[in-house]
C-alpha cells in the first residue's frame, strides 16, 4: 500500500517536472525553437516518457497553454480582489511582471498557434468582468463586454513587449479604466 502511494507521488512528480521543463522551454524561448526533444531534455528524461505523459505535442502543448493561463488567472484575481484603485495598481503591476519572464508572449504565441485552451474560459472572463468593475465601484453592465477583457489587457501587455516605454503604457491602461469612473 505504502509503496503504490509512492510511486503514485512520484509518477505525478515526474509528470509536473515534465510540464515545468515544457513551460519553462515555451516562455523562455518560445514555440520556433520547442520540441519535445528539448522538453526531455530539460526535465532529463527520455523523449518516450514526455510522449507517455501527455500523448502527444498537441496534448503537452494544452497543458502548458492551462498551466500558464492558471498562473495567470492566480495573478489577476489576486491584484483585483482587495478592490478600488489598489486593485487596478496591483493589476497594472501583475501585467508588467508577466513581461518578465515573458509569460504573456508566451501565451499569445500559443494562441496564435490554435493551441487548445490558450484562452481563459468563459467563467474566469466573467469573474474578471465582476473583479473589474467592483475594482472601480461600477456595475458590470459599465464596462466593456467580458469576452474583451481578456485581449484589451493583452493590448497592455503587447504594447510593453513591443517596446513601447513602460510609464507611456501604464497612462494608457489608468486612463482607459479611469474613463469609465464619472
Amino acid at each position: 500500500m505504502v509503496n503504490q502511494k509512492a510511486k503514485r507521488k512520484d509518477l505525478v512528480d515526474r509528470k509536473l517536472q515534465i510540464l515545468r521543463a515544457a513551460c519553462d522551454l515555451v516562455t523562455s524561448g518560445g514555440l520556433t525553437t520547442w520540441s519535445i526533444e528539448q522538453c526531455s531534455q530539460r526535465a532529463r528524461c527520455a523523449k518516450g516518457l514526455v510522449l507517455h505523459y501527455f500523448r502527444s505535442k498537441e496534448a503537452l502543448l494544452a497543458e502548458v497553454a492551462g498551466a500558464l493561463l492558471a498562473e495567470r488567472w492566480t495573478n489577476w484575481a489576486a491584484a483585483l480582489g482587495g478592490g478600488g484603485i489598489e486593485g487596478l495598481d496591483t493589476l497594472w503591476i501583475g501585467l508588467v511582471r508577466e513581461t518578465k519572464p515573458p509569460t504573456a508572449r508566451a501565451i499569445l504565441e500559443l494562441r496564435l498557434a490554435g493551441v487548445e485552451g490558450a484562452r481563459l474560459a468563459p467563467a474566469r472572463t466573467t469573474e474578471l468582468h465582476r473583479s473589474l468593475a467592483r475594482a472601480l465601484d461600477l456595475t458590470p453592465d459599465d464596462l466593456p463586454a467580458a469576452a474583451v477583457l481578456e485581449p484589451l489587457l493583452e493590448g497592455y501587455l503587447l504594447a510593453l513587449l513591443g517596446g513601447v516605454p513602460e510609464e507611456e503604457v501604464k497612462e494608457a491602461f489608468f486612463r482607459y479604466w479611469l474613463s469609465y469612473v464619472e
